[in-house]
C-alpha cells in the first residue's frame, strides 16, 4: 500500500489536494489535527490539518480501512493494560522454583532424534511441564540502557523484521515511555517502507528513510537531543553475498552505541540457519530474534542453534499480529511454546 501525507489549513482542502494528486478512487486512510508552527516559536499555535491517503489498489474499501486502524490502536492499548496487570501480578508473588528432577532428551519432530537437552522440573514431559535449557543463554531485550542507543534488526530477506521492529517500537513507547525514533534502510522493498510509516504514524514517532551511512549518521546526530533509542530496519538480501553484508557494516556506524540483533526464521532449514547465523557474525549481533514459532511443530533447532553459536535468545514472533504477537525470551516462555506443541503434535498424533 503506497500511502502518500497531506498537510492543509482544512480537510476540505487536504481532500482537494488528494483528488488531484491520486486521482477520484483516493482512501483516506486517517486524519488529525497538528499545529504547524516552527518548534521555536512555542508560544504560537497555527492549525492544519494531517491527513493520510492512499489509491485503492486492492479494492479494500475505506471503512475496512478504518476499522483496520482502529483495531490496532485498541490492541495497544490492550497491550498496555495487560503488561501493567502482569507488573503488578508480578510483584505481588513470591515462587519458589521446583527442584530440578532429571535431564532428558528432546524433540516434537522426529522421533528418535536427540535435539535438544532439556532439564524438567516435573519429572515428566506431559504439555505441562516447566524446563529449565543446559547451556542456552537469554539477553533481555527490554532492559534500561544509560544512554542514547540505536538498535539495528539485521537478518535475511523475508525473515520478519519490519514486523518484529513495529512490534518493539509499541513495547518501547507505549510501556516503557521512551521516545523512540523509526529509520528504515530498506529502500528496495516499496511495501516495507509503507508498512513501517504507517505503524509509525498510528504511533505518532518519527520516521526517517535514509540511503547512505552519511545520512543515518546525519539524522541520528540532528534528532539525538529529543530521542532516547533509534529503530533501524535493515534492508534484506542474501547471506550469500559477502558485499551486501559489508555495506550494511558500513551503514550501522551510526556514532552512538548501537546493538545489532539478528533476525531468523523458526521455519527454515536447520542447515540454512547455520549459514546465516556464521554469515553475519561478521556484525557481531547482540541476540538472536527467532521469528514465526507459530509456523513450526518442532523448536529443538533453534535451540541447539542458539547454543552451538553461543548466541543468546532475546525474542520470540509468535505471529503476524501488531503488537501483541511477540514475547520476551526466557525459559517460561521457552517452556510455554514446547508445551504447546508439544500438546499440538500429540492431539494430531493420536487422529492418525
Amino acid at each position: 500500500m503506497n500511502a502518500k501525507r497531506y498537510i492543509a489549513k482544512t480537510i476540505a482542502e487536504a481532500i482537494l489536494m488528494i483528488r488531484k494528486d491520486l486521482g477520484e478512487d483516493a482512501l483516506i486512510l486517517y486524519s488529525r489535527s497538528i499545529n504547524v508552527a516552527p518548534r521555536w516559536m512555542i508560544w504560537k499555535k497555527q492549525d492544519a490539518v494531517e491527513v493520510m491517503a492512499t489509491v485503492n489498489q486492492e479494492g479494500k474499501k475505506l471503512d475496512e480501512l478504518a476499522r483496520d486502524v482502529e483495531e490496532f490502536k485498541k490492541e495497544l492499548q490492550e497491550l498496555k493494560k495487560s503488561q501493567e496487570e502482569l507488573s503488578a501480578l508480578r510483584r505481588a508473588e513470591k515462587t519458589d522454583e521446583d527442584e530440578v528432577a532429571f535431564l532428558r532428551f528432546h524433540d516434537f519432530q522426529e522421533k528418535g532424534r536427540q535435539s535438544s537437552i532439556l532439564i524438567s522440573t516435573s519429572g515428566e514431559i506431559d504439555g505441562k511441564s516447566k524446563y529449565f535449557f543446559k547451556g542456552l543463554k537469554f539477553y533481555s531485550f527490554f532492559t534500561e540502557r544509560d544512554s542514547i542507543s540505536a538498535i539495528a534488526l539485521i537478518g535475511p530477506t523475508g525473515a520478519g523484521k519490519t514486523t518484529t521492529i513495529a512490534k518493539i517500537a509499541a513495547q518501547m513507547s507505549l510501556l516503557m515511555k521512551k521516545r523512540v525514533c523509526l529509520i528504515t534502510l530498506d529502500t528496495f522493498r516499496i511495501a516495507a517502507l509503507d508498512q513501517l510509516k504507517a505503524y509509525a504514524d498510528i504511533m505518532d514517532l518519527p520516521f526517517f528513510v535514509v540511503h547512505s551511512p552519511k545520512e543515518l549518521k546525519e539524522v541520528i546526530k540532528k534528532e539525538k537531543n529529543s530521542i532516547d533509542i533509534f529503530l533501524i530496519d535493515t534492508m534484506g538480501f542474501s547471506p550469500l553475498l559477502d558485499n551486501k553484508i559489508k555495506e550494511i557494516s558500513a551503514f550501522l556506524s551510526t556514532g552512538v552505541k548501537t546493538e545489532h540483533h539478528l533476525v531468523l526464521c523458526a521455519n527454515y532449514k536447520a542447515k540454512e540457519l547455520d549459514l546465516y547465523i556464521n554469515k553475519f557474525k561478521i556484525l557481531s549481533p547482540t541476540s538472536v530474534i527467532w521469528t514465526k514459532l507459530d509456523e513450526v511443530i518442532s523448536l529443538g533447532h533453534i535451540v541447539d542453534l542458539s547454543i552451538k553459536n553461543n548466541l543468546p535468545i532475546s525474542l520470540f514472533g509468535t505471529g503476524q499480529n501488531v503488537p501483541e504477537n511477540l514475547e520476551v525470551a526466557s525459559d517460561d516462555s521457552l517452556s510455554n511454546q514446547l508445551n504447546i506443541k508439544f500438546r499440538d503434535f500429540y492431539a494430531e498424533e493420536s487422529k492418525v
